[in-house]
């Protein structure tokens, strides 16, 4: 069946959709309408990344039947504070926007694809005709209204400039003026012209006065901040200063109009690859009309696919619009560090993607975070296998086992079951193993099957598994300690999720008398006398995890358990001093750590918290800034940072990473070590997390689980000798057989 199909765009994108389909398929026909002859939305050029998915490099040439002139980055500076860090690897590539333009235009004029310029007046009249309209968003005035698009407004403005000339192939700068911090970053397209973005919060360029200013100061403002990046370079504004926003479709499809570009616009305008993301859409797009086939189902999938992608590109996008709003917290960091987490900072780019690009920096920064002298010709250990000391205790790295409830304990009593399961972890070569959640009193236990520490049997059984990892391995073992608070007295999670137990249960305690959820009965709110039993009781099960011979405590104060929800405003409700304000909120959950600090003298202290609460109304990572230095104060040594689980009607942001920006935000601003834990996946991204400085300590639940020797696989890797235990050496000379 043949289909008319209109495009209706000025930029690259809607150029080639229209060449892909008439290129690919007999069964389509495209018709291409602009406004203008020039692409409005004009930037001297744009960067293509080395994605292999994409390729775009090689899917362009194959369809122009001849060669691009591509940039090629060899070097990137990054400037912080008069420092230049420069780095040399192969750091991407760029090309001209009308080199690209100029040739789909060409190709489309060879293909006999029917190319118009039309007024507004004309081009709702003339898309009637039409079995399909797909828009182009920069050019069409009408798409918001098709698409209807949920709009983000950062708390910054960017200027964009096409520059003659730059220090380097790619670069990034810091400008100090005054109390100000204005990001300058850039990349060359070709020789004698470049791409160049300023971007600062709005408070900083009204500082500067030059939040209205007319485009000749802003360029003297400029030459004058960022010479060293622009190298006597001359500019040329391609628009003056503008508000920082990201647009997300709430749909891609209104009923015959399609949306072509919607992923990229899920990003702010200097992100690096937006372009490249309109690119790819165009080709997903014209995959889906050519592939054959029910082509209303091809369209869903494409929908999904891009929504997909496009909500990657709005967090990324996010993360870096975050570390521009916050560049104070890193303005300090050695110029290595800093210029490894600038290049890091949507999260997309890790360690090894690094390593590839740019071996001899990364191996520097390697280097210098594992403390080696900078001349030395020894390779430096994968920032994972550096060693990390707190309090006197030592890791052999810094790959931890994630506190897990295993509902295997009887009455409080771990057995085999943990010794088996922790011990094996310990062996796989994790620096660090956590118990699970070990709670302070029986009507702590999230279940009958929960452990716990509060009967004096309970020391002897834990030091039996305390022995078994300090005398069978390098590791070190922690004690998680809680309270499960109203979400105690529940079924085992295999009898159902969030239901009382069948037989057995016991009344529950929190700061308020609200209950988890519908299901969970609700709890008795907490008198005065409660809070100092339970102060005790903590202060009790911390000296026997000492009994036991326990390296590191942690106080398990996120996920909605008893201390978490007093310092949630969703869930603690007081009137007394122990609700209220944060300081109120906090007073309990402070209690319990100094109890413990006092009661664990020597050794490491851990606090798990919810970073957020992922539920309007509920605790803000500024809260828990806040709170981690009380908890600083109080003698903690070290957050753990989780969030969400405070209420049942949580609206979480999960994905790659997704809680290692929280932990960054809480380990820089409040200069506490600090641990980090949530689909962590590859042992690039965990060195990535540590040689940027977003945490000090990589945890990992579920991946532990699926693979108990994940520190030995990454070792094996990476080409690092981590010794076995002295009774598994054999399985140094083991390799998996690959099947044909």
């Amino acid at each position: 069946m043949i289909r008319n199909i209109a495009c209706v765009g000025s930029g690259p994108a809607s150029l080639l959709f229209a060449l892909a389909v008439n290129t690919q398929s007999k069964g389509q026909a495209v018709t291409m309408f602009r406004r203008t002859p020039f692409d409005k939305n004009y930037t001297p050029g744009f960067a293509l990344s080395n994605n292999p998915r994409r390729d775009l490099q090689k899917r362009f040439e194959a369809m122009l039947g001849s060669a691009l002139p591509f940039k090629r980055w060899q070097q990137a500076d990054v400037i912080q504070r008069g420092t230049r860090t420069m780095i040399a690897g192969e750091l991407g590539a760029a090309v001209k926007q009308g080199s690209l333009v100029s040739g789909l235009a060409k190709a489309l004029i060879e293909h006999k694809c029917p190319l118009h310029y039309i007024g507004d007046g004309d081009l709702e009249r003339k898309l009637s005709d039409f079995d399909y309209v797909v828009l182009e968003s920069a050019d069409c005035a009408t798409d918001d209204a098709y698409f209807e698009f949920e709009v983000t407004q950062r708390p910054a403005r960017s200027v964009h400039l096409e520059a003659t000339n730059l220090a380097a192939d790619r670069v990034l700068e810091v400008a100090e003026r005054g109390n100000s911090l204005f990001l300058g970053h850039g990349f060359a397209v070709a020789e004698g012209q470049a791409s160049f973005f300023v971007e600062a919060t709005s408070e900083a360029w009204s500082r500067a006065g030059l939040l209205k200013a007319y485009p000749e100061a802003l360029s003297a403002f400029i030459l004058d901040a960022f010479s060293c990046s622009l190298d006597g370079a001359i500019l040329k504004f391609c628009h003056g200063l503008l508000p920082i926003s990201c647009a997300m479709p709430r749909r891609w499809r209104s009923d015959n109009r399609i949306l072509l570009d919607g992923t990229a616009l899920a990003a702010h305008p200097s992100f690096l690859y937006r372009t490249e993301l309109a690119l790819d859409d165009a080709l997903a797009l014209a995959a889906a009309f050519c592939e054959g086939g029910a082509i209303e189902q091809a369209l869903e999938r494409y929908e999904k696919n891009r929504r997909a992608i496009a909500a990657s590109a709005a967090r990324a996008s996010d993360l870096e619009m975050d570390w521009l709003e916050n560049l104070h917290r890193y303005i300090d960091l050695p110029p290595s560090t800093f210029a490894f987490n600038a290049l890091t900072r949507s999260l997309r780019v890790n360690h090894r993607d690094l390593e590839k690009a740019a071996p001899t920096f990364v191996q520097a920064v390697d280097r210098e975070f594992a403390g080696s002298p900078a001349a030395s010709n020894q390779a430096p250990p994968p920032p994972m296998f550096v060693p990390f000391t707190l309090r006197g205790l030592t890791l052999q790295n810094r790959v931890g086992v994630s506190p897990m409830c295993m509902y295997q304990a009887e009455d409080g009593t771990v057995n085999d079951f943990q010794l088996v399961h922790l011990g094996s972890r310990a062996i796989g070569g994790a620096g660090i193993v956590f118990t699970e959640m070990t709670n302070v009193s029986p009507e702590g236990r999230i279940s009958r099957g929960c452990a716990g520490m509060y009967k004096p049997e309970h020391v002897e059984a834990w030091h039996r598994v305390v022995e078994y990892v300090h005398r069978h391995t390098p590791a070190k073992i922690a004690i998680q300690l809680a309270h499960a608070g109203r979400r105690a007295s529940t079924a085992l999670p295999w009898e159902g999720r969030n239901i009382p137990p069948p037989q057995g249960g016991w009344e529950t305690l929190a700061p308020s008398a609200i209950s988890f959820c519908d299901t969970l009965p609700a709890p008795r709110e907490m008198t005065h006398a409660d809070i100092a039993r339970l102060v005790a009781e903590f202060a009790r099960a911390a000296r026997w995890s000492e009994q036991a011979g326990f390296d590191l405590l942690e106080l398990h104060m996120a996920h909605g358990y008893l201390l978490s929800t007093f310092l949630s405003p969703l869930s603690n409700k007081r009137n007394d001093e122990y609700g209220g304000n944060l300081e109120g909120r906090a007073r309990f959950p402070l209690e319990v750590a100094r109890a413990v600090r006092a009661a664990w003298p020597g050794k490491p202290l851990s606090v798990r918290i919810s970073a957020v609460d992922w539920s309007p109304g509920g605790s803000t990572i500024e809260q828990m800034i806040e709170f981690s230095a009380m908890l600083k104060e109080a003698g903690v040594d070290i957050i753990d940072v989780s969030t969400g689980n405070v209420v049942n009607t949580r609206r979480p942001t999960t994905g790659r990473l997704f809680q290692t920006p929280f932990s960054d935000q809480i380990r820089n601003e409040v200069k506490i070590p600090t641990m980090t834990v949530g689909k962590v996946t590859s042992y690039g991204d965990i060195n990535a997390i540590l040689a940027a400085g977003r945490a000090d300590l990589c945890l990992l639940a579920k991946g532990h689980l699926a693979k108990p020797y994940f520190a030995h696989d990454a070792a094996k890797a990476q080409g690092y000798d981590l010794a076995w235990p002295k009774s598994y050496r054999g399985a140094e000379e083991f390799s998996l057989r690959e099947e044909s």
